[in-house]
């Protein structure tokens, strides 16, 4: 696609087609290692959100680290408790808070989903070097944390999955999630 033809309808609307394509490539190749294990996307967000926070996995973290709305998230939360997947611990001060733990299952669940992960990796290794993934995930973390607080108008957790180098063999090893918490309106 030439660059004058890519951009005749603005660069908005290209950056909308490719990310909302890219998007869909990538949910569709996970979604298929998911659902192999018995998840949905959603499931695995939410699973990864508990895993991740650890002992600060409480409902209103788990909302403000993830794009998923709340309501969801708490539809979501209630089902994963009946199929024992994690348990919610209700505080008795203040008696709102609520904390979220894997069980046994869900913490299985996790570890293998988080193996399945490496399938991701096979749409973008034999296009992109590794300078380029690490241009491109900055890029796209600006994007995204600039622009969460406009969309969803409350605070949210800003993201950036920044690429963790091996200083020997000169490549990345993984990727480490930094957040940090965005008032809407600073």
């Amino acid at each position: 696609m030439s660059k004058s033809k890519s951009f005749k309808n603005g660069v908005g609307l290209t950056l909308f087609a490719l990310l909302y394509n890219g998007e869909h490539l990538y949910q569709k190749k996970f979604r298929q290692e998911l659902l192999r294990l018995g998840l949905t996307i959603e499931r695995y967000i939410i699973l990864e959100g508990v895993y991740s926070l650890g002992d600060q996995a409480s409902l209103s973290n788990i909302v403000r680290n993830s794009i998923l709305e709340s309501h969801t998230i708490s539809a979501l939360v209630s089902r994963m408790e009946q199929d024992a997947l994690l348990v919610k611990r209700f505080f008795e001060k203040p008696r709102n808070m609520v904390m979220i733990e894997l069980t046994e299952k869900g913490k299985k669940l996790t570890v293998l989903a988080r193996q399945q992960t490496s399938v991701l990796e096979e749409i973008w290794k034999p296009f992109l070097s590794e300078d380029e993934v690490k241009l491109l995930i900055e890029l796209l973390s600006r994007l995204e944390n600039a622009n969460i607080p406009v969309v969803f108008g409350r605070d949210r957790v800003q993201k950036a999955l920044l690429p963790v180098l091996d200083r020997n063999l000169k490549s990345i090893k993984g990727y480490q999630l930094v957040l940090k918490t965005s008032r809407a309106g600073s």
